[in-house]
């Protein structure tokens, strides 16, 4: 059976977004409730990551996997007047860009969570984990 790694690994291959069914066609043995668990639980880890868009009427969902060891992975996360916006760039190692990705974080009031009497950033997990290692770099745009 086909384990959480193999299908990050398959969505690692290529610095690209990869929509549902890109996946299950893929893993064409695999049922469909075990890629939709195995899809929230990397994204809960933080190594992938889903932007909804609407195709026609209806919201799919597309996902990239996001690699924390990567070296070349480098991401900007922009403050424009309150909307947020990411950036996600990998880098050869001659320094030339292979991938730019931009996803619409949405507005900063969504991200602030009451705790106490302070107000705490909880940004998505991915966001959370790339932090951690320096990979994320905070810029306000006027």
């Amino acid at each position: 059976m086909t384990g959480d790694e193999e299908i990050w690994k398959y969505l690692l291959s290529e610095k690209r977004y990869f929509s549902y069914g890109d996946i299950k066609r893929k893993f064409p043995g695999l049922h469909p409730q075990k890629i939709s668990r195995t899809l929230r639980r990397l994204e809960k880890e933080g190594l992938l990551i889903r932007d909804v868009f609407v195709r026609g009427s209806k919201p799919a969902n597309n996902y990239i996997a996001i690699d924390p060891d990567d070296p070349g992975l480098s991401i900007e996360i922009h403050d424009l007047q309150g909307w947020m916006y990411a950036t996600i760039t990998w880098t050869n190692n001659d320094g030339s860009s292979t991938s730019i990705i931009g996803i619409e974080l949405g507005e900063i009031a969504n991200y602030i969570e009451p705790v106490g009497w302070e107000l705490i950033l909880r940004w998505p997990m991915w966001i959370e984990n790339l932090e951690k290692t320096g990979i994320v770099k905070f810029k306000e745009n006027n």
